[in-house]
């Protein structure tokens, strides 16, 4: 490693001093500020935190501390991505270099606001090799959530509020960061969390509705039905109607007549 880094730091050169560059590590939520890297012991400090972790990332920083000659300063943007040339080559190409503003032009109520971004890239500094951001919000289960500048910029301002809605652990509840809310409770500030249970309250304690769909002549008096006369039921007799008297005669003469045995007379 050293080798690697003193051949891009110091290039053609060939007696390198130890004081002329530093070598430091950090582990991302365990680490977070730099520790040295110079020794058998800072090694083993380095391997025994890194394996607490369920993926064991570490990130190495290399630092230059004293400029060498001049014909053999390397460009700005070698000594920017250093860590990335050493550990990570062929990747996160195509950065601009950007120039830092001078002191004395930043504003008075900016100041605390810049200590907070330098605390949060400090804090949250991401150590995965194939990411693309470096610096990531990375909670105890789900995936890493990329921080840009615009979210640093944003959670940096909040922490300035009296409220105290954000730290340095704890994001602001903005529309920026609703992506990291699946992940862990603390996402969610003590006002969103006390509207959400007094919602959940209302809501218990509203008396179930019940739709009735009620006739629409409902409550008037029912109409009136009109029964169909009755009908007149013909009364038959034993004799026909159709048969006329006959002429009178007894009994005799009826037996006579129709030859009936003459026991119906006993």
């Amino acid at each position: 490693l050293k080798i690697k880094a003193a051949d891009i730091l110091f290039p053609g050169q060939v007696t390198i001093h130890d004081d002329v560059y530093e070598i430091t590590f950090c582990i991302a939520c365990h680490i977070p500020n730099p520790l040295p890297l110079s020794c058998i012991a800072d090694y083993n400090h380095l391997v025994e935190n890194t394996l607490h972790q369920k993926q064991p990332m570490v990130k190495v920083i290399i630092k230059a501390i004293t400029h060498p000659q001049k014909e053999n300063v390397p460009p700005a943007a070698v000594l920017r991505d250093i860590v990335d040339q050493v550990l990570r080559p062929m990747t996160k190409k195509g950065k601009k270099s950007q120039v830092a503003p001078n002191v004395n032009d930043i504003l008075p109520g900016n100041v605390a606001k810049n200590d907070n971004i330098k605390l949060l890239h400090s804090c949250w500094e991401c150590a995965t090799s194939n990411c693309s951001s470096e610096h990531c919000y990375i909670p105890t289960d789900g995936p890493h959530f990329a921080l840009s500048h615009n979210h640093i910029d944003k959670w940096a301002a909040t922490m300035l509020s009296v409220m105290h809605i954000a730290t340095q652990s704890r994001w602001p509840v903005l529309y920026k960061f609703d992506a990291v809310s699946m992940h862990t409770i603390v996402s969610k500030s003590l006002l969103l969390t006390s509207q959400l249970q007094a919602m959940e309250k209302e809501k218990g304690l509203q008396a179930p509705v019940i739709n009735v769909v009620l006739p629409a002549n409902f409550g008037l008096p029912l109409p009136v039905i009109t029964q169909p006369p009755p009908q007149i039921q013909k009364v038959m007799g034993l004799i026909p109607s159709t048969l006329t008297k006959g002429p009178r005669m007894d009994i005799n003469m009826f037996c006579v007549v129709y030859q009936l045995p003459d026991t119906i007379l006993q």
